[in-house]
């Protein structure tokens, strides 16, 4: 998360959760311990709102305050983006280290949109379109940490009982400019482009995003007024609520045999007609207008972990 939301929001305004503990377990405590009531918050809100309006709450109070304080820091963060944006428009150049490059560019886009209207204030709010950009930035960081987090779990809950595939990976990392080998390690990594083109670290990421996908689904949808067909099924009315699941797309045992089996080998060892169709199934990232924004960004983290968790092996095992 800290280094999504230096990404963000600059290295000054994100988080710094890893040396920040008494910080990092508040966010995350008030971030997790809502779980059990998202169902009801997500799908059933006016039904809660018209319980407590009778004094009944499904939701505990303690919920809402938990989410009441998690908005309102990442508002005040997104407050002091506008600032530095707003006040230094040539940021990104001058001082490129602080710049809040994912704020800044959806500002930007928000800019196009309203054109004239842009200097238009939202009933309230001290500048233009500050609760869609704070909610957007919300949503972005909170997938990041959780999803990133979630992926890298699998990735080493997986490689634990495959000490074969550990020492193909650890020799395929050797080969790395510069490498990885105790005890002369480099403080710099290597070129994210030769880490990309590594076959078997990408095909372990690759199927951990399959088999273990992080956003499984579903992803609504509501059918236009019109109808529609989706898959087959033809004639679908207006407003009704549908969904797409990567969680049964990757299970799709034409596609993926043996679908709950962990095989980074199957995409080695596809020709290129089985790694086509295989890529087309693949939705870990989704699809569209809709499709994660960070995908490249969590990919170099992830190899970028996988190349830490190597190092620190090393230095564990001397």
């Amino acid at each position: 998360m800290d280094s999504f939301m230096a990404y963000q929001f600059g290295l000054s305004l994100g988080s710094d959760f890893i040396r920040n503990v008494e910080k990092r377990n508040w966010y995350l405590e008030n971030f997790f311990g809502r779980r059990p009531w998202i169902y009801w918050i997500t799908e059933h809100p006016r039904f809660i709102e018209f319980n407590a309006k009778i004094g009944i709450n499904i939701v505990p109070k303690w919920v809402n305050k938990a989410t009441d304080d998690l908005e309102a820091w990442h508002i005040d963060i997104c407050d002091k983006a506008e600032v530095l944006v707003s006040s230094n428009p040539d940021v990104a150049s001058s001082d490129p280290g602080n710049f809040p490059a994912i704020f800044a560019t959806e500002r930007a886009q928000f800019q196009k949109v309203d054109g004239a209207g842009w200097k238009t204030m939202s009933p309230g709010q001290p500048y233009p379109r500050r609760l869609e950009i704070a909610s957007d930035m919300y949503d972005h960081n909170a997938a990041a940490h959780e999803t990133s987090g979630d992926t890298l779990t699998y990735v080493y809950y997986e490689l634990s009982r495959r000490l074969e595939l550990q020492a193909a990976l650890r020799a395929e990392l050797l080969t790395l400019d510069p490498p990885i080998a105790f005890p002369s390690i480099s403080p710099t990594l290597p070129d994210p482009k030769t880490v990309e083109k590594l076959p078997l670290l990408d095909a372990i990421l690759q199927e951990t995003l399959r088999r273990w996908v992080a956003v499984p689904g579903p992803q609504f949808r509501c059918t236009p007024r019109e109808g529609c067909s989706l898959a087959g099924h033809d004639s679908i009315p207006a407003g009704v609520r549908v969904s797409c699941l990567a969680y049964s797309l990757h299970r799709n045992p034409d596609v993926f045999p043996q679908p709950l089996e962990w095989k980074p080998e199957r995409w080695l060892n596809a020709n290129s007609d089985q790694l086509k169709e295989m890529r087309h199934w693949f939705w870990a990232w989704g699809s569209g207008g809709n499709m994660c924004i960070g995908s490249n960004f969590a990919i170099l983290c992830k190899l970028a972990s996988e190349q830490k968790c190597e190092r620190n092996r090393k230095l564990r095992t001397i």
